[in-house]
Protein backbone atom coordinates (compact mmCIF):
# COMPACT_ATOMS: atom_id res chain seq x y z
CA UNK A 1 0.00 0.00 0.00
CA UNK A 2 2.85 2.40 0.75
CA UNK A 3 4.28 1.78 -2.71
CA UNK A 4 0.93 2.53 -4.34
CA UNK A 5 0.63 5.79 -2.41
CA UNK A 6 3.96 6.95 -3.82
CA UNK A 7 2.82 6.51 -7.44
CA UNK A 8 2.02 9.90 -8.96
CA UNK A 9 -0.31 10.69 -11.85
CA UNK A 10 2.37 13.00 -13.21
CA UNK A 11 1.10 13.64 -16.76
CA UNK A 12 -2.72 13.69 -16.72
CA UNK A 13 -3.29 14.19 -20.45
CA UNK A 14 -0.69 11.66 -21.58
CA UNK A 15 -1.76 8.98 -19.11
CA UNK A 16 -5.48 9.49 -19.77
CA UNK A 17 -4.87 9.25 -23.52
CA UNK A 18 -2.93 6.01 -23.00
CA UNK A 19 -5.66 4.42 -20.86
CA UNK A 20 -8.42 5.51 -23.27
CA UNK A 21 -6.51 3.96 -26.16
CA UNK A 22 -6.15 0.73 -24.22
CA UNK A 23 -9.88 0.75 -23.43
CA UNK A 24 -10.66 1.28 -27.13
CA UNK A 25 -8.43 -1.68 -28.03
CA UNK A 26 -10.08 -3.96 -25.48
CA UNK A 27 -13.50 -2.82 -26.65
CA UNK A 28 -12.45 -3.63 -30.20
CA UNK A 29 -11.63 -7.20 -29.15
CA UNK A 30 -14.90 -7.51 -27.24
CA UNK A 31 -17.06 -6.28 -30.15
CA UNK A 32 -15.00 -7.91 -32.91
CA UNK A 33 -14.07 -4.55 -34.46
CA UNK A 34 -17.54 -2.98 -34.48
CA UNK A 35 -16.71 -0.33 -31.86
CA UNK A 36 -13.59 0.72 -33.74
CA UNK A 37 -15.49 1.03 -37.00
CA UNK A 38 -18.19 3.06 -35.27
CA UNK A 39 -16.07 5.42 -33.14
CA UNK A 40 -12.29 5.02 -33.50
CA UNK A 41 -11.46 5.25 -37.21
CA UNK A 42 -12.13 8.01 -39.71
CA UNK A 43 -13.53 7.53 -43.20
CA UNK A 44 -15.95 9.37 -45.44
CA UNK A 45 -19.51 9.25 -44.21
CA UNK A 46 -22.62 11.41 -44.28
CA UNK A 47 -22.15 14.88 -42.76
CA UNK A 48 -25.57 14.45 -41.16
CA UNK A 49 -24.26 11.60 -39.03
CA UNK A 50 -23.02 13.07 -35.70
CA UNK A 51 -20.55 10.21 -35.30
CA UNK A 52 -18.68 11.52 -38.32
CA UNK A 53 -17.39 14.41 -36.23
CA UNK A 54 -16.64 12.12 -33.29
CA UNK A 55 -14.48 9.96 -35.56
CA UNK A 56 -12.53 13.01 -36.76
CA UNK A 57 -11.03 13.27 -33.28
CA UNK A 58 -11.51 9.75 -31.91
CA UNK A 59 -9.53 7.96 -34.62
CA UNK A 60 -6.27 8.64 -32.71
CA UNK A 61 -7.50 6.36 -29.90
CA UNK A 62 -8.11 3.34 -32.10
CA UNK A 63 -5.46 0.73 -32.99
CA UNK A 64 -5.56 -2.25 -35.28
CA UNK A 65 -3.59 -4.62 -33.05
CA UNK A 66 -1.66 -4.96 -29.81
CA UNK A 67 1.69 -4.38 -31.56
CA UNK A 68 0.28 -1.25 -33.23
CA UNK A 69 -0.80 0.03 -29.80
CA UNK A 70 2.48 -0.88 -28.10
CA UNK A 71 4.70 0.79 -30.71
CA UNK A 72 2.77 4.04 -30.55
CA UNK A 73 2.39 4.16 -26.77
CA UNK A 74 6.07 3.52 -26.04
CA UNK A 75 7.11 6.68 -27.87
CA UNK A 76 4.06 8.56 -26.65
CA UNK A 77 4.83 7.77 -22.98
CA UNK A 78 8.51 8.58 -23.52
CA UNK A 79 8.04 12.06 -25.05
CA UNK A 80 4.59 13.10 -23.83
CA UNK A 81 5.31 13.75 -20.12
CA UNK A 82 8.25 16.02 -20.96
CA UNK A 83 6.15 18.09 -23.36
CA UNK A 84 3.20 18.27 -20.97
CA UNK A 85 5.42 19.33 -18.08
CA UNK A 86 7.00 22.12 -20.13
CA UNK A 87 3.94 23.53 -21.89
CA UNK A 88 1.11 22.50 -19.58
CA UNK A 89 -1.77 20.04 -19.78
CA UNK A 90 -4.17 22.37 -21.60
CA UNK A 91 -1.70 23.08 -24.39
CA UNK A 92 -0.86 19.40 -24.62
CA UNK A 93 -4.53 18.52 -25.03
CA UNK A 94 -5.02 21.27 -27.61
CA UNK A 95 -2.04 20.06 -29.68
CA UNK A 96 -3.33 16.48 -29.67
CA UNK A 97 -6.81 17.58 -30.77
CA UNK A 98 -5.49 19.83 -33.55
CA UNK A 99 -3.19 17.08 -34.86
CA UNK A 100 -6.06 14.58 -34.81
CA UNK A 101 -8.32 17.01 -36.67
CA UNK A 102 -5.70 17.85 -39.33
CA UNK A 103 -4.82 14.23 -40.06
CA UNK A 104 -8.47 13.21 -40.09
CA UNK A 105 -9.51 15.92 -42.54
CA UNK A 106 -6.52 15.19 -44.79
CA UNK A 107 -7.46 11.52 -44.95
CA UNK A 108 -11.06 12.36 -45.80
CA UNK A 109 -9.95 14.71 -48.55
CA UNK A 110 -7.21 12.57 -50.13
CA UNK A 111 -8.18 9.00 -49.27
CA UNK A 112 -11.97 8.96 -48.83
CA UNK A 113 -12.28 5.18 -49.19
CA UNK A 114 -9.48 4.33 -46.71
CA UNK A 115 -10.09 4.11 -42.96
CA UNK A 116 -7.50 5.79 -40.76
CA UNK A 117 -6.84 4.92 -37.12
CA UNK A 118 -3.98 5.13 -34.65
CA UNK A 119 -1.91 7.69 -32.72
CA UNK A 120 1.04 7.72 -35.15
CA UNK A 121 0.38 11.30 -36.23
CA UNK A 122 0.31 12.46 -32.59
CA UNK A 123 3.56 10.58 -31.90
CA UNK A 124 5.35 12.23 -34.83
CA UNK A 125 4.07 15.59 -33.62
CA UNK A 126 5.73 14.94 -30.27
CA UNK A 127 8.97 13.76 -31.91
CA UNK A 128 9.43 16.99 -33.85
CA UNK A 129 8.18 19.19 -31.00
CA UNK A 130 10.56 17.59 -28.49
CA UNK A 131 13.51 18.45 -30.74
CA UNK A 132 12.48 22.13 -30.61
CA UNK A 133 12.16 22.42 -26.83
CA UNK A 134 15.47 24.33 -26.56
CA UNK A 135 14.75 26.52 -29.55
CA UNK A 136 15.13 30.14 -28.36
CA UNK A 137 15.95 33.52 -29.89
CA UNK A 138 15.49 32.24 -33.45
CA UNK A 139 18.26 29.65 -33.18
CA UNK A 140 17.65 26.26 -34.81
CA UNK A 141 18.93 23.24 -32.88
CA UNK A 142 20.93 20.78 -34.95
CA UNK A 143 19.10 17.92 -33.26
CA UNK A 144 15.84 19.16 -34.78
CA UNK A 145 17.39 19.24 -38.24
CA UNK A 146 18.65 15.67 -37.90
CA UNK A 147 15.31 14.39 -36.59
CA UNK A 148 13.41 16.05 -39.41
CA UNK A 149 15.76 14.50 -41.96
CA UNK A 150 15.66 11.03 -40.44
CA UNK A 151 12.01 10.71 -39.46
CA UNK A 152 10.17 12.77 -42.06
CA UNK A 153 12.63 11.86 -44.81
CA UNK A 154 12.02 8.19 -44.15
CA UNK A 155 8.24 8.72 -44.25
CA UNK A 156 8.44 10.59 -47.55
CA UNK A 157 10.56 7.83 -49.06
CA UNK A 158 8.20 5.11 -47.72
CA UNK A 159 5.17 6.94 -49.06
CA UNK A 160 6.67 7.06 -52.52
CA UNK A 161 8.13 3.57 -52.65
CA UNK A 162 6.57 1.26 -50.07
CA UNK A 163 3.26 -0.50 -50.63
CA UNK A 164 1.77 -1.13 -47.18
CA UNK A 165 -1.17 -0.18 -44.95
CA UNK A 166 0.77 2.52 -43.07
CA UNK A 167 -0.41 6.10 -43.56
CA UNK A 168 2.82 8.02 -44.17
CA UNK A 169 0.72 11.12 -44.82
CA UNK A 170 -0.49 11.14 -41.22
CA UNK A 171 3.10 10.85 -40.02
CA UNK A 172 4.26 13.72 -42.19
CA UNK A 173 1.33 15.94 -41.22
CA UNK A 174 1.86 15.13 -37.56
CA UNK A 175 5.53 16.16 -37.87
CA UNK A 176 4.52 19.40 -39.61
CA UNK A 177 2.06 20.16 -36.81
CA UNK A 178 4.82 19.55 -34.25
CA UNK A 179 7.14 21.94 -36.08
CA UNK A 180 4.49 24.66 -36.22
CA UNK A 181 3.65 24.21 -32.55
CA UNK A 182 7.34 24.47 -31.66
CA UNK A 183 7.76 27.72 -33.62
CA UNK A 184 4.67 29.29 -32.06
CA UNK A 185 5.61 28.28 -28.54
CA UNK A 186 9.22 29.41 -28.92
CA UNK A 187 8.12 32.82 -30.22
CA UNK A 188 5.67 33.16 -27.37
CA UNK A 189 8.43 32.36 -24.88
CA UNK A 190 10.78 34.89 -26.54
CA UNK A 191 8.15 37.64 -26.36
CA UNK A 192 7.57 36.96 -22.69
CA UNK A 193 11.30 37.02 -22.06
CA UNK A 194 11.70 40.36 -23.84
CA UNK A 195 8.72 41.88 -22.05
CA UNK A 196 10.29 41.01 -18.71
CA UNK A 197 13.65 42.56 -19.68
CA UNK A 198 14.05 46.38 -19.17
CA UNK A 199 13.39 48.35 -22.35
CA UNK A 200 16.14 50.71 -23.59
CA UNK A 201 15.79 53.87 -25.71
CA UNK A 202 17.81 54.71 -28.84
CA UNK A 203 20.40 56.70 -26.87
CA UNK A 204 21.22 53.62 -24.85
CA UNK A 205 19.67 54.93 -21.68
CA UNK A 206 17.35 52.65 -19.83
CA UNK A 207 13.82 53.91 -19.51
CA UNK A 208 13.12 53.97 -15.84
CA UNK A 209 9.52 53.90 -14.68
CA UNK A 210 7.86 57.24 -14.08
CA UNK A 211 8.43 58.45 -10.55
CA UNK A 212 5.42 58.15 -8.38
CA UNK A 213 4.05 61.23 -6.73
CA UNK A 214 4.86 61.33 -3.06
CA UNK A 215 1.93 60.71 -0.88
CA UNK A 216 0.73 63.57 1.23
CA UNK A 217 2.07 63.33 4.71
CA UNK A 218 -0.68 62.72 7.15
CA UNK A 219 -0.79 65.05 10.17
CA UNK A 220 0.90 63.67 13.26
CA UNK A 221 -1.45 62.21 15.79
CA UNK A 222 -2.49 64.58 18.53
CA UNK A 223 -0.85 64.03 21.83
CA UNK A 224 -3.17 62.95 24.53
CA UNK A 225 -3.15 65.37 27.44
CA UNK A 226 -2.94 63.69 30.82
CA UNK A 227 -6.09 63.88 32.80
CA UNK A 228 -5.98 66.51 35.49
CA UNK A 229 -6.23 65.28 39.03
CA UNK A 230 -8.64 66.79 41.47
CA UNK A 231 -5.82 68.68 43.15
CA UNK A 232 -4.46 70.17 39.86
CA UNK A 233 -7.94 71.00 38.60
CA UNK A 234 -8.85 72.84 41.76
CA UNK A 235 -8.74 76.57 41.90
CA UNK A 236 -6.13 78.55 43.85
CA UNK A 237 -8.72 79.33 46.55
CA UNK A 238 -9.36 75.63 47.14
CA UNK A 239 -5.60 75.02 47.25
CA UNK A 240 -5.19 77.73 49.83
CA UNK A 241 -7.95 76.24 51.94
CA UNK A 242 -6.36 72.81 51.88
CA UNK A 243 -2.91 73.94 52.96
CA UNK A 244 -3.87 74.53 56.64
CA UNK A 245 -5.57 71.14 56.73
CA UNK A 246 -2.46 69.44 55.46
CA UNK A 247 -0.26 71.33 58.02
CA UNK A 248 -2.55 70.35 60.91
CA UNK A 249 -2.45 66.72 59.80
CA UNK A 250 1.36 66.65 59.72
CA UNK A 251 1.50 68.34 63.19
CA UNK A 252 -0.82 65.70 64.61
CA UNK A 253 1.37 62.96 63.20
CA UNK A 254 4.46 64.56 64.81
CA UNK A 255 2.74 64.83 68.21
CA UNK A 256 1.58 61.23 68.01
CA UNK A 257 5.11 60.08 67.21
CA UNK A 258 6.48 62.07 70.18
CA UNK A 259 3.91 60.53 72.53
CA UNK A 260 4.78 57.04 71.34
CA UNK A 261 8.47 57.72 71.87
CA UNK A 262 7.78 59.05 75.41
CA UNK A 263 5.77 55.97 76.32
CA UNK A 264 8.53 53.75 75.02
CA UNK A 265 11.14 55.56 77.13
CA UNK A 266 8.94 55.21 80.24
CA UNK A 267 8.57 51.48 79.70
CA UNK A 268 12.33 51.09 79.32
CA UNK A 269 12.93 53.16 82.50
CA UNK A 270 10.50 51.06 84.58
CA UNK A 271 12.08 47.89 83.28
CA UNK A 272 15.59 49.13 84.17
CA UNK A 273 14.44 50.13 87.71
CA UNK A 274 12.84 46.78 88.25
CA UNK A 275 16.02 45.01 87.14
CA UNK A 276 18.06 47.12 89.60
CA UNK A 277 15.73 46.33 92.50
CA UNK A 278 15.89 42.59 91.92
CA UNK A 279 19.66 42.79 91.73
CA UNK A 280 19.86 44.74 95.03
CA UNK A 281 17.65 42.22 96.84
CA UNK A 282 19.77 39.35 95.58
CA UNK A 283 22.92 41.11 96.73
CA UNK A 284 21.39 41.79 100.25
CA UNK A 285 20.33 38.17 100.62
CA UNK A 286 23.76 36.88 99.61
CA UNK A 287 25.53 39.24 102.03
CA UNK A 288 23.24 38.19 104.91
CA UNK A 289 23.84 34.51 104.13
CA UNK A 290 27.56 35.07 104.08
CA UNK A 291 27.38 36.94 107.39
CA UNK A 292 25.40 34.08 108.99
CA UNK A 293 27.88 31.47 107.86
CA UNK A 294 30.76 33.54 109.22
CA UNK A 295 28.97 33.89 112.60
CA UNK A 296 28.52 30.12 112.95
CA UNK A 297 32.09 29.51 112.05
CA UNK A 298 33.23 32.02 114.71
CA UNK A 299 30.90 30.52 117.41
CA UNK A 300 28.70 33.60 117.80
CA UNK A 301 25.47 31.75 117.23
CA UNK A 302 22.40 32.83 115.40
CA UNK A 303 22.23 36.53 115.96
CA UNK A 304 21.93 37.60 112.45
CA UNK A 305 18.92 39.16 110.86
CA UNK A 306 17.56 37.47 107.75
CA UNK A 307 14.97 40.04 107.15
Amino acid sequence: MRFLRKIQYNAPVVLTFTFLSLAALLLDFATQGKSTQLLFCVYRSSPKNPLTYVRLLGHVLGHASVSHYMNNMMLFLLLGPMIEEKYGSLRMLAMILVTALVTGLANLALFPNVALLGASGVVFMLVILSSMVRMEDGKIPLTMVLIVILYLGQEVYSGLVAQDSISQLSHILGGVCGGLFGLLLSRSASRKKKSRAPRSSGSGETNSPAPQEPEEASPPPRERKPQQTNEAASSPQETGQRQPDEGASSQQETEETARQEERRQRREARKAAKDRGETGEKQSFVSKLFHKISAYSDGRGDDGDWN
